[in-house]
Parts: structure tokens; sequence; C-alpha cells
């Protein structure tokens, strides 16, 4: 099995865990979305990278180590989601890293200023909590971007290479 592959398989179990928290925070997401509509755009971007982790992952097992065949609706699927995941994981790689290089004491400065914008936060929050979350999530944003982005470039890649396994057959 090439190197390409391998990287791909490992990448593709790496981004399974991120896919099944997301989907888990998306549900969480929608229930929210109905009352703020305009998040739905959010939503759906999340759907998106969930629904390619699960196809890419289904193809490299299924396609590219068993030869299986695919319908072209799949091949489609996964090309319209990876787009999508591919901006999103961008996103993700430079949020991640722009917040875990600020400084704890330049984030507390930016978090409260638009605390004070923000109605309902009680004034004995504790912001330096809300930093040490954000620097967090920040974390697990990156590791998704930095594992999903090599594995999206690489799945257009086996698209192409594997472009048999998607042709209808007779």
């Amino acid at each position: 099995m090439p190197n390409s592959i391998k990287i791909y398989t490992v990448l593709s179990y790496i981004l399974l865990p991120v896919a099944y928290l997301f989907a888990f925070f998306d549900v969480l997401f929608l229930l929210s979305a109905i009352t703020n509509p305009a998040a739905l755009i959010f939503v759906f971007a999340i759907a998106s990278l969930v629904f390619y982790i699960f196809l890419s992952h289904k193809f490299c097992q299924k396609g590219i180590l068993l030869e299986q065949h695919f319908s072209v609706k799949s091949k489609d699927w996964i090309k319209v989601n990876a787009i999508v995941s591919l901006i999103l994981c961008t996103l993700f790689l430079l949020n991640g890293l722009s917040i875990l290089v600020t400084s704890d004491a330049k984030l507390l400065q930016y978090i409260e200023e638009k605390a004070k914008d923000t109605p309902g936060i009680p004034s004995d929050f504790n912001m330096n909590l809300l930093v040490s979350v954000t620097k967090k999530v920040s974390a697990v944003l990156l590791f998704a971007g930095l594992a999903g982005v090599p594995h999206v470039l690489l799945t257009f890649r086996f698209l192409k290479k594997y472009s048999y396994l998607f042709e209808e057959t007779l």
C-alpha cells in the first residue's frame, strides 16, 4: 500500500471522532438556529463537514482499499462536501492559530471589550475561565484543520485516480 493511502487512512480515522463531536454540537446548534435562521448557514457548513468525513471514510475503506464501486452521485456528494469542508477546515486552522498565538492578556482584553457590548453577562463572570476555554476550543479546531485540509486535498487526488470506481456499470 502506498504511503499516501496509509496517510489518508490514518487521517480518516483521526477525523471520525471529530465528526461525531461536530455532529453532536451541530444538532444543538440546529435547535438554537430555529430561533435564529441566520445561524442555519453555520449549521449546514458543519453538517457538510460531518457528511464529508463519513463519505470519504466510506470511500477510503470500501473504494480505495476494497475496490468496490460507487454511484456517480456518491462522487458528487463527496466533491461538494469536500469543497465546503476545505473552506471550513482552513478557517479552523487560521482561527486556531490566531487565537493560540495571541497572548492571554490580549485575549482577555478583547473578551472584556466584547462582554461590555453583550447584555446579560453577570459582572462577576470569570473572564479568565473564558480565555482558557477559548484556547482549548481553538486547539481542537486547529487539530481538526490540520487533519482536515490534507485529507480533503488527498480526497481530490484519489477521486481523480480512482474515478473508475464511480462509472456506471451495466
